[in-house]
């Protein structure tokens, strides 16, 4: 089992991720691309309960933590999905802008 460190961690090194925490929360981490312009950490539970304020909570703590001070890290509403092994996902996904890289904001490529 993995701790929320762990996937902060692959955050900061520009990964994505996937990791099931202890006490069973899952967390998905995928950086902003030509389909999506935002960050997503996608939080779920697999069963009849998505992730209790509490955790996301905590979890919206440590990623504003991490981001340039300003970013917008919003909450979107509750959703689910079936996945490919039948299993319902009640998720919360936190999205934000990434911000511009230092060559950007330069006027460089």
């Amino acid at each position: 089992m993995a701790t929320l460190i762990d996937v902060l961690n692959e955050m900061l090194k520009g990964r994505e991720t996937y990791m099931e925490l202890t006490g069973g929360l899952r967390l998905q981490y995928r950086q902003a691309d030509g389909e999506n312009p935002n960050c997503r950490l996608l939080c779920y539970r697999i069963g009849t309960v998505g992730p209790s304020d509490r955790e996301l909570v905590t979890v919206r703590q440590h990623v504003e933590a991490l981001l340039p001070a300003g970013t917008a890290v919003r909450l979107e509403p509750e959703f689910e999905y079936v996945g490919g092994d039948s299993l319902t996902r009640h998720c919360r996904a936190f999205t934000w802008q990434p911000a511009p890289t230092q060559a950007a904001l330069f006027g460089g490529a």
